[in-house]
């Protein structure tokens, strides 16, 4: 007489093998899902990050124009050829009050954009001028507003020698250093440019 195990025999000893290869299986996908949810924070970070730049970068662009306008209109008479009289003495020093923002180059190597306080923002001690504080120009800043610069944006003009090719003996042009900031604090752009009157 034969006798035939049933399949229902066979599959028991089989049962705990199907068990290890699901949880196998789930950790895996889970795994995937963990870096996936990983990689798309890491992605949304990076994407506000750059947004906070580009903030930031208009910001300073907007204040390398109003430094611009500054010396073509509001105190143009400081910036007349020759005239250096709203200008400090001393090199690498910069004004304060009704004539801030206005800077004679270091005599060392070190610029004077590089030593100024860009976060500076009172009216008596600020070694740096502020979109509109000679123009009348506008631009929305603050804390909590959403999607707008922490502050204004601020820039300094220094006198420099014109060593260009064909300039004439004592000429100047003035080299405007601009910092943007952006909805986060951390977010800064120094943007720098030169206006030849």
């Amino acid at each position: 007489m034969n006798c035939r195990r049933s399949p229902l025999h066979r599959s028991a000893g089989q049962q705990g093998s199907s068990l290890v290869v699901v949880l196998l299986i789930l950790v895996v996908v889970t795994l995937l899902g963990a870096g996936a949810a990983q990689m798309s924070l890491l992605a949304e970070r990076t994407s506000r990050a750059d947004r906070d730049r580009q903030i930031a970068f208009q910001a300073a662009e907007a204040a390398l124009e109003d430094a611009f306008q500054d010396i073509t209109s509001a105190r143009a008479s400081l910036f007349k050829p020759g005239n250096r009289q709203g200008f400090p003495v001393n090199p690498g020093d910069c004004n304060t009050g009704t004539n801030r923002g206005l800077c004679l180059p270091s005599a060392t190597n070190v610029p004077v954009w590089d030593s100024v306080n860009f976060t500076d923002t009172a009216t008596n001690t600020a070694t740096t001028a502020g979109l509109g504080d000679f123009t009348g120009r506008t631009s929305p800043s603050g804390t909590g507003s959403g999607l707008v610069p922490v502050q204004s944006p601020r820039y300094v003009i220094e006198i420099v020698k014109d060593r260009s090719p064909g300039s004439k003996a004592g000429a100047v042009i003035y080299r405007v250093t601009a910092m943007g900031f952006g909805p986060s604090a951390n977010a800064r752009v120094l943007l720098q440019g030169e206006f030849k009157n």
